[in-house]
């Protein structure tokens, strides 16, 4: 429920309907010792599903689900890469705003995501069973021409298939989010997307519940 809020100026920033953006994704994975830096392009897409005002904490609050991520580049050395959301799992996120000094919730306002993502790398499925926060301010939703960052330098990851720990470790991450996708594009991104996505589901990972994934809140 998307609650009416007076001296709300933020809310002639948000749209409510679900949104899909271009975006692109720089990481950092350290794989058998070697570092890797790489940029990967794609698609984030959204929604806002409820809000709130925490009259004790003097917030308002957007919460948001998303519905696609896609990340996407052929690497040199590691092969194909292609990086989507966990569909076990739904990758939520919020907007916070504070009042001004005129007592208006408005722009700039906190966003961030807590991410449950999967790094298809070459042959390998790569896999934290945590959330990746990503945080930006942004002015307006959907957030164009904003970048979220995820600053944990050093983060082990596991083989997703073989439970093996610490085959990689993940570096920091930035992800910016562009303009509108054409219809010939995002609907290219999505037949990839859901031909990755039906090869996981066929992993034995696959088995392993939501709940023993850590879900963020």
């Amino acid at each position: 429920m998307i609650a009416a809020v007076k001296g709300n100026l933020l809310e002639q920033r948000i749209s409510l309907d679900p949104e899909v953006r271009d975006a692109e994704l720089f990481t950092q994975f350290t794989i058998g010792g070697k570092q890797f830096d790489f940029t990967a392009l794609g698609a984030r897409g959204c929604a806002v599903e409820s809000s709130s005002v925490d009259e004790t904490r003097g917030t308002l609050q957007y919460d948001l689900a998303c519905s696609l991520t896609w990340f996407e580049t052929d690497h040199a050395a590691l092969g194909p890469i292609r990086i989507f959301q966990d569909p076990r799992i739904v990758n939520r996120g919020s907007i916070l705003a504070r009042r001004n000094d005129r007592g208006e919730y408005d722009a700039p306002a906190l966003s961030y995501f807590n991410q449950h993502l999967i790094f298809h790398i070459g042959e390998l499925y790569l896999y934290y069973p945590r959330a990746w926060q990503v945080v930006s301010a942004i002015a307006n939703w959907p957030p164009e021409n904003h970048q979220y960052h995820h600053l944990e330098d050093k983060t082990p990851v596991f083989n997703l298939v073989t439970r093996a720990p610490n085959v990689a470790v993940k570096g920091i991450s930035t992800i910016s989010i562009k303009g509108t996708l054409s219809d010939k594009r995002l609907d290219e991104i999505k037949r990839k997307h859901d031909a990755e996505i039906s090869a996981f589901e066929k992993l034995p990972a696959t088995k392993m519940a939501p709940e023993n994934l850590t879900p963020a809140q």
